[in-house]
């Protein structure tokens, strides 16, 4: 996939701001972050593609590497749009049931981040990525700063979500973990333009797949890559099965 030439945000998987396991040198911020046209932002954020369109279209999650035809997102706004898709949806937790956070609170909150200068994400002492926003019972959305609340609220705060981790909020939308999507496949930012791809390799998954399609064995794709782990080549073909699924 050749990157877009739109204008890349870059605040967010910059080297010196990333977790270790993000800490690559790499100068080509888009090439940093992802590129990743809408059906693939979809696929990988577990956020419907109709959602994903009309988000970008009302300002709520732009597209950052192109935010015009033919628009890219990058790997930072498939964040985004989980920590939205997140909020926008009823959730439990310790058997509590959290409401669905209204639309207006939604940009409130996130307009209330810009003018501070935060991000949406910040990184534990794990490296995980983890939402600054955390939701109500009754649906009303806190700060977190610090390991602090700095708005007021209900005492019975939904935990941080884990934003690379397995994303599910309904039975038909699943957005895969976005570190490590299946034992043998990885998919970082500044590889290969953020696409999931074998574990060790440049081969990406979309790749393997593609050939799986058009009725090549799984012997025939490892003797065309007799590089690639066998696990690998099956992983990545049951792995993008599951993502048009």
């Amino acid at each position: 996939m050749t990157p877009a030439t739109g204008q890349a945000r870059g605040d967010e998987f910059r080297a010196e701001a990333m977790p270790e396991r993000y800490a690559f040198d790499v100068t080509n911020v888009a090439v940093l972050e992802g590129v990743y046209p809408a059906q693939r932002a979809s696929q990988l954020s577990g956020v419907p593609v109709s959602t994903v369109h009309y988000w970008a279209r009302t300002n709520l999650v732009v597209p950052s590497i192109s935010p015009v035809r033919e628009k890219f997102w990058s790997f930072a706004d498939l964040l985004a749009l989980r920590v939205v898709s997140w909020l926008r949806h009823a959730k439990r937790h310790e058997d509590q049931a959290f409401l669905r956070s209204t639309m207006p609170d939604v940009r409130i909150a996130l307009s209330d981040l810009a003018s501070r200068g935060r991000q949406l994400f910040d990184v534990d002492e794990n490296g995980i990525r983890r939402c600054v926003l955390l939701a109500s019972p009754s649906g009303q959305i806190a700060i977190a700063d610090r390991g602090t609340l700095r708005a007021s609220g209900s005492p019975q705060l939904l935990a941080p979500l884990d934003i690379l981790a397995e994303y599910r909020v309904e039975l038909d939308s699943v957005g895969p973990d976005l570190v490590v999507p299946r034992p043998h496949l990885r998919i970082v930012p500044g590889k290969l333009a953020g696409e999931p791809h074998l574990q060790g390799s440049r081969i990406a998954t979309s790749v393997i797949s593609g050939l799986s399609r058009e009725g090549y064995s799984q012997p025939q794709i490892a003797a065309l890559y007799p590089q690639a782990d066998r696990e690998a080549i099956a992983e990545a073909i049951e792995f993008e099965g599951s993502l048009a699924a």
